[in-house]
């Protein structure tokens, strides 16, 4: 009897829509566990939020007047555009943070399923079982949880990649038309394109060994330059559509340039997402991808299977774009969210190349039963605790919706509308500003922007809040920014704190635990 209801159980799970509906549920349950409710652990994602709310009510918004000392506040271009008009339905319904939150869940789900469909286009084996590896990395997860683009940006990223592979150029206009609109990260899918091109002329001459001056008059190669073509067709249209599209291009010299590129880490205090990795933390972030690996090498020893044309062509083509992004990680972590999608894309085409089945078979007979017990073992454990860390930092290290409340009340009796904030830290400003609108802070989102517009003033700004220079508090914060008040995050702002107390030019005004405010005579 037993029997007879595991054999009714496990054919139902060989049925599509139950597969589909485990895997719905699978992702489901793990973003909704790992988002901490209730508070956001990037203030990014008090910026999106707050963003969409206000255009809910005014529509859009021209000039960010509230960082109006950066580069950041004129020209104002507005990079997430259509990721704002996407979030907007939410905060319409939950309010402006909660809705954010319930957003980053609903996005997360709707990469993963891109993802999946991305993975089906190019006749990847079991494409829901990558796609939870992908979604289950812990980099990943995070990123995808954030609340902020990223599900927009990646899934257009990995929708054009496919365009090109697969050839197909209507998706490759959409998908770069899209992605202009909502993140200006999109040069990276003109770079990553012209990778694969790269990498199917060297299958071409390599594997093909079709002579070099005729690679590129190969049919094939000239098809994928036509979605080549198209994509760039889709970023001009991108471009010619955008409303914030007469200030893109300055925007993009700070971005992609001033920032991505000649990061100024001597000058400033860059988010955390802008410096690299080790080898070792990259290790820990791709163990899962490095164990399929291993499984497929002893795969090509024991049961590899005739050539397939079609996966060879696809795995060289991918490996260019992805040894490019992943040297862009050990220079800036945040391009794990490229990187790794098309690590998953690149190591689903390796197992065409393997029988899984005959494999798998060999490893149970030469593996001696303690050791596969003990490998096992040592796999859960691992991804245990690497969810849990990840749980607990994203549950800990975060800000709840009102973190600074006590605070931001004292400010909002103390300033006028239009009067300027000094803030401890560029990072919180998107935290304070979610509370109040109606007042102007002194550096944020990115500490370059002020770094670009005024590098005297940033440069005494970064040695002030970090107590490098504390001597001249009330030149800085009085007399060049022209601040009526100053917040100090009690976790970082010690030693500027103590400047502040020390001279009575700054009375205080309201203090707890976490932060303290100060009015500037």
């Amino acid at each position: 009897m037993i029997t007879i209801r595991m054999q009714k159980i496990f054919s139902l799970f060989q049925k599509t829509w139950m597969r589909w509906l485990l895997f719905l549920s699978v992702l489901l349950a793990w973003f909704i566990g790992f988002q901490p409710w209730g508070s956001f652990s990037d203030p990014d994602a008090f910026y999106h939020s707050t963003m969409a709310a206000i255009m809910l009510k005014q529509g859009l918004i021209q000039d960010f007047y509230w960082l109006d000392l950066t580069s950041f506040a004129h020209p104002f271009f507005n990079q997430h555009f259509l990721f704002h008009i996407a979030l907007v339905p939410f905060v319409a319904v939950f309010g402006a943070l909660l809705g954010g939150q319930i957003a980053a869940v609903c996005f997360a789900i709707l990469f993963c399923l891109v993802f999946a469909w991305c993975l089906k286009k190019l006749q990847s084996p079991a494409p829901l079982f990558w796609t939870l590896v992908m979604a289950t990395m812990p980099a990943m997860t995070a990123r995808l949880s954030y609340g902020k683009a990223s599900p927009f940006a990646v899934g257009f990223f990995i929708l054009g990649i496919t365009a090109l592979i697969a050839r197909s150029r209507w998706l490759g206009f959409f998908s770069m038309m899209l992605f202009v609109l909502s993140h200006a990260g999109w040069p990276l899918l003109i770079l990553a394109q012209g990778a694969l091109l790269v990498g199917h002329a060297l299958y071409l001459f390599a594997v093909d060994s079709v002579p070099f001056w005729r690679v590129f008059r190969d049919k094939e190669w000239l098809s994928e330059i036509t979605v080549f073509s198209t994509t760039l067709l889709g970023a001009i249209v991108g471009i010619a559509l955008h409303p914030y599209r007469a200030e893109l291009f300055t925007f993009l010299k700070v971005q992609l340039f001033q920032i991505g590129i000649a990061t100024p880490y001597d000058r400033v205090i860059m988010g955390n997402e802008w410096y690299g990795i080790s080898p070792l933390t990259a290790i820990a972030w791709y163990y899962v991808l490095l164990v399929c690996f291993g499984f497929f090498a002893f795969g090509l020893l024991v049961a590899r299977n005739a050539a397939n044309r079609q996966a060879m062509r696809y795995v060289i083509m991918l490996a260019v774009p992805t040894i490019f992004l992943l040297a862009l990680n050990l220079k800036s972590a945040r391009f794990v969210e490229y990187s790794a999608p098309l690590l998953v894309l690149l190591m689903a085409q390796l197992f065409h190349l393997i029988d899984v089945k005959k494999t798998w078979r060999e490893l149970q007979r030469t593996m001696r039963p303690r050791y596969a017990y003990t490998f096992a073992i040592t796999l859960v454990s691992i991804f245990g605790y690497q969810s849990v860390d990840l749980f607990w930092t994203s549950h800990s290290q975060n800000k709840s919706f009102h973190y600074y409340a006590g605070a931001m009340s004292v400010i909002k009796n103390e300033l006028q509308p239009g009067d300027r904030l000094f803030h401890s830290d560029w990072s919180h400003m998107p935290i304070l500003w979610a509370e109040n609108q109606d007042i102007r802070y002194v550096a944020g989102l990115d500490p370059t922007f002020l770094l670009t517009k005024n590098p005297e003033l940033s440069d005494r700004y970064t040695e002030l809040t970090l107590g490098r220079a504390t001597s001249t508090a009330y030149e800085v914060i009085a007399i060049e920014t022209q601040s009526k008040a100053v917040f100090v995050d009690r976790a970082r702002g010690t030693a500027f704190e103590s400047a502040l107390k020390a001279d009575q030019r700054f009375e205080l005004l309201y203090e707890d635990d976490r932060a303290a405010v100060y009015r500037v005579h």
